[in-house]
């Protein structure tokens, strides 16, 4: 996962390790307003070339996508802002388009808060009362926009995240019912950290 368009330095190491793995190249792209990118990421890339980067993986035959991240609420999280990520990242071919609400710990809380008030001022009350309690914006938030953006999504026919992990599980749960080889791989109960790092 980058923002930085150097990845495409290292297209033959990156397709040598794709022969035999399951690899995936992030690239994440805010916004596709260059002036609001350099507000919000004033060393990184404008979005016109990391999306150049997404299109160079993909023709070099990788996955690769676009990471719409961190909405932030009342800049970068209206639909027409995310509606251009998208387009953008279709016709970079991009495997797929994600994205994640920002948080805030607060350790970075108060440098956060300077910035929007200095940037932002309009925003910095809703910005105090959301993030007052928690590092997290609230559920109903994270569930809105998570149907917004499916829906940008499927309007843009840009793919998952994480489908080919669900499509690996399902050919691994295949094989096993034909009986060959493959299927769900168990820890051994007698490794020390099995118990500890299965999931309830």
């Amino acid at each position: 996962m980058t923002k930085s368009a150097l990845v495409v330095r290292d297209l033959n190491l990156l397709k040598e390790v794709a022969q035999n793995n399951r690899l995936t190249v992030h690239i994440t792209v805010t916004t596709m307003n260059a002036r609001l990118a350099r507000q919000l990421e004033p060393r990184a890339p404008r979005p016109d070339l990391r999306m150049r980067t997404v299109a160079e993986l993909r023709e070099a035959g990788l996955r690769a996508g676009v990471m719409c991240s961190p909405l932030m609420p009342g800049i970068t999280d209206s639909a027409s802002s995310i509606r251009a990520v998208a387009r953008a990242a279709a016709a970079a071919d991009a495997s797929f388009l994600a994205s994640g609400a920002l948080f805030l710990k607060p350790c970075s809380l108060p440098t956060f808060l300077g910035f929007v008030r200095e940037h932002f001022p309009e925003q910095l009350t809703a910005y105090e009362r959301r993030y007052a309690s928690s590092a997290f914006v609230s559920s109903a938030y994270r569930e809105r926009m998570a149907a917004l953006v499916d829906q940008i999504c499927r309007e843009f026919k840009l793919g998952k995240r994480y489908s080919y992990y669900e499509e690996a599980a399902k050919e691994a749960a295949g094989l096993a019912g034909a009986g060959l080889a493959g299927g769900v791989v168990e820890m051994q109960p007698w490794l020390p950290f099995a118990r500890e790092n299965r999931c309830a």
